[in-house]
């Protein structure tokens, strides 16, 4: 479509817009469902560790490469800042989808999303010295 420079037809593009425009409340919804699942109780050591692997080594990492590929300025603060976010919600998608421990990857995109600003805000204040 893009070489032969024919637009989609107005129908299909509505209907792409209001699949994209539900994707992400719909995987919300799938986390709070699965977050009911969830036994906090089983999962906390194994929680800290992918947390702070995440949140605390992911910067480590960024910072690394970032320094080592000569990266500079807001492209380098961009992805460390990148590197330094909570698991995303779409791991509890696929999660779900593959039946692979749904309940712990919900546990842990949970955490680590609340955990997150005492890790991502000390870690802009450093990037905007």
């Amino acid at each position: 479509v893009t070489r032969l420079n024919t637009p989609l037809p107005q129908a299909v593009t509505r209907a792409v817009r209001l699949l994209s425009d539900a994707a992400i409340p719909s995987m919300l919804i799938l986390l709070g469902l699965e977050l009911q699942r969830v036994r906090w109780t089983a999962n906390w050591r194994v929680l800290a560790l992918s947390s702070a692997l995440r949140l605390l080594a992911g910067p480590v990492v960024g910072l690394g490469v970032g320094a080592l590929l000569g990266i500079e300025g807001a492209a380098f603060q961009a992805g460390v800042i990148s590197a330094a976010m909570p698991t995303a919600v779409a791991t509890t998608v696929l999660a779900t989808e593959y039946d692979v421990r749904p309940d712990y990857v919900t546990a842990a995109v949970f955490v680590s999303t609340v955990l997150s600003p005492f890790t991502l805000v000390p870690l802009v204040f450093f990037l905007g010295r």
